[in-house]
């Protein structure tokens, strides 16, 4: 299992229907992540989505 899987496992699956959502739950969500988990996720930058 790759460290990627390993990730998937761990984070809850979350749909969102808009990309507002998104951004919403990323910045409720903002201070409880460690910065490297956004690298980990791909997201290098999450307030300019």
């Amino acid at each position: 299992m790759n460290k990627l899987d390993e990730l998937h496992e761990k984070l809850p699956v979350i749909l969102f229907e808009t990309r507002d959502e998104l951004h919403d739950w990323l910045l409720e969500n903002e201070n409880r992540m460690r910065p490297s988990g956004y690298i980990e996720l791909g997201l290098k930058n999450p307030k300019n989505l």
